[in-house]
């Protein structure tokens, strides 16, 4: 098939990594106990508390490797809401790479791709989202890490190359959306992204057990937080905007979080693009298995050496 590339492993560990917090706990079964009772005397009360835990990502742990590369970070900050968001940049000379993080993960989980970058003279930055690594806070969105990325990058850009992984794929790619393509980056490479937040609402709302009143109440709590229909957060409406966009979607067989239909529909719809079907990664070893991280280094690389050639 045209554009795309297969890479398969054999992994015996596809877990969730041991800095992360759990996905679940006591006290969250408890609430989605009591949640199944309260929807049928308030679906807006369910959504409003749904909304509240759903939210909060709780904050990882780094290991002693990442904690090595953040020191040899040049730091930053910038404020949203409030808070203090962290921002970071590595290297000094070069291409320039914006890499935008997942859901309860972190800018030093990308530890290993980072350094494989600034082993090939590219400039690496990136922020924690409000509520993940150092940044502040207790609560955030992908509408909010969408805020917070585009008042990065349209400040600090234009960038080479951008890589989302996860939720940071899709407030990425939302980004792009919405910039000039005076400063759209050459190159974009989606890591088992959603394509759309309705999966992740539709799928929380199914797993407490709640009905179609209460997944109405948490959609319309959503846009009028933000001001947005839900409708608006899908890369599959972005053809026309992220077209001049050289992009690569990245997506594994067994991914147990992101469906591989969603990326393989991504990649059907979209125009200048690339696939990369993996098989044994699942969701999280997909973002530092060597195998991957060779496939993205290589991609970059070989766009920079055109464009100085040209």
């Amino acid at each position: 098939m045209k554009n795309v590339t297969y890479i398969s492993v054999e992994l015996e560990d596809k877990g969730r990594p041991k800095e992360r917090p759990p996905k679940t706990s006591w006290k969250t079964e408890l609430i989605k106990k009591g949640l199944v009772s309260l929807q049928y005397v308030s679906p807006k009360k369910t959504a409003d508390i749904i909304w509240h835990h759903f939210t909060k990502p709780g904050k990882v742990a780094f290991s002693e490797n990442q904690n090595q590369l953040i020191e040899r970070a040049e730091m930053g900050e910038m404020s949203y809401k409030g808070d203090r968001i962290v921002t970071y940049r590595w290297g000094s000379k070069g291409q320039k790479v914006l890499l935008a993080h997942g859901w309860r993960s972190k800018m030093a989980d990308f530890r290993k791709l980072i350094e494989a970058y600034l082993a090939m003279g590219f400039v690496v930055e990136g922020v924690d989202a409000r509520a993940h690594g150092r940044s502040e806070g207790k609560h955030t969105s992908i509408p909010e890490y969408r805020d917070i990325l585009k008042k990065y990058m349209v400040k600090n850009g234009p960038y080479h190359t951008v890589v989302g992984y996860s939720m940071g794929g899709i407030a990425a790619g939302i980004v792009l959306s919405e910039i000039s393509k005076e400063i759209q980056p050459k190159i974009l490479f989606l890591l088992a992204a959603p394509p759309y937040v309705q999966f992740f609402f539709e799928q929380v709302i199914s797993d407490i057990g709640c009905t179609e009143a209460v997944y109405d109440a948490f959609v319309r709590r959503v846009e009028l937080e933000y001001h947005q229909p839900i409708e608006y957060f899908d890369l599959r409406t972005k053809i026309e905007e992220l077209h001049g966009i050289e992009k690569f979607f990245i997506y594994c067989e067994d991914d147990e979080m992101i469906p591989f239909k969603q990326g393989r529909e991504l990649y059907d719809i979209h125009e200048n693009k690339h696939f990369v079907q993996a098989r044994g990664f699942g969701h999280y070893k997909i973002l530092s298995h060597d195998e991957i991280i060779r496939y993205v280094i290589n991609h970059s690389k070989s766009e920079v050496e055109e464009l100085a050639s040209s």
